[in-house]
């Protein structure tokens, strides 16, 4: 697995990702970014742009947890009380879970994996 730090718009992410998870033959994990310009309103554009890379396997949201004053984003602010990107985080989160039918999706992409013409020459 190729796990990368990508700060960019999604569907350059997108694009790279599919492009790389063809060079190496492995998935790829985004390990490490925001939602473009931290806003909330692009979490479900990020998400959905990446679940539709069958070479990609996940998004680690960086920096996330409480707003800090270096950063100015997060979940929560510094009180523990919710920021404005909570509400669509987890519209997009229970929908994404939904799509992946319960690992599903994973299983899936497994199998097309083991199926590639690289991998069954040893690649």
């Amino acid at each position: 697995m190729l796990s990368y730090q990508y700060f960019s718009e999604p569907n350059q992410i997108a694009d790279d990702f599919h492009r790389w998870g063809e060079l190496i033959g492995k998935p790829v994990l985004l390990a490490d970014a925001c939602a473009p310009k931290r806003d909330a309103s692009r979490y479900r554009e990020t998400m959905e742009t990446l679940t539709a890379v069958d070479d990609c396997v996940g998004w680690h949201v960086c920096g996330a947890y409480l707003r800090n004053r270096t950063r100015g984003a997060g979940f929560l602010e510094e009180d523990e009380t919710h920021t404005d990107i909570v509400a669509p985080a987890t519209e997009a989160n229970r929908e994404t879970l939904a799509w992946m039918g319960r690992g599903k999706v994973y299983a899936c992409r497994a199998e097309a994996y083991k199926r590639r013409p690289e991998r069954a020459a040893g690649r």
